[in-house]
């Protein structure tokens, strides 16, 4: 990419949140965390955007939306040891609380019968998930499970806690 260009999804993304497009500034948004070197400046300005779109979720109470934002801002942060804190002054959010999510991921390994894993080598299959490892496709479910029972009051507080530490509001 050309120094004076800026990226088209990066480009696409602000234009989209200035006219309070929220999904579709998430959605280009993620394309750029998805592309972008995590401590990029286009990296940084994408979890902004993301970050704006998440506090319209949630004061919208549209959690799939506000948990979509969680996801990518967590899964794309720039490794903690990488983090200056002078490169981040006056940032709209709180990079110590991503990283700390991003960073501490916790291993879990299961198993399942050769029906389920027969379905998750045919979701692997579907366009958009071409390329994914089992365990990526085994989040996404556990994303969409935790968001069906959201409508528990304790899993929901506790989702919108966790969201709000990322997102702030």
């Amino acid at each position: 990419m050309d120094e004076g260009k800026m990226d088209r999804d990066l480009m696409a993304a602000l234009v989209f949140e200035r006219s309070n497009c929220w999904d579709c500034g998430m959605e280009a948004a993620i394309k750029v965390l998805k592309k972008a070197p995590v401590d990029s400046e286009a990296a940084f300005v994408a979890r902004s955007i993301l970050k704006n779109a998440g506090e319209q979720y949630l004061k919208q109470h549209v959690l799939d939306k506000a948990m979509e934002c969680y996801q990518a801002m967590v899964g794309y942060c720039p490794p903690k040891e990488k983090i200056a804190q002078e490169d981040y002054e006056g940032e709209a959010f709180d990079i110590e609380a991503i990283t700390e999510l991003g960073a501490h991921k916790v291993p879990l390994t299961t198993e399942v019968n050769k029906d389920v894993y027969e379905v998750l080598q045919s979701l692997k299959e579907i366009e958009g998930n071409e390329g994914k490892e089992d365990a990526e496709l085994l989040r996404e479910g556990l994303y969409q499970l935790i968001l069906k029972h959201s409508t528990d009051k304790n899993v929901r507080e506790l989702l919108i806690r966790k969201i709000k530490s990322v997102i702030g509001t």
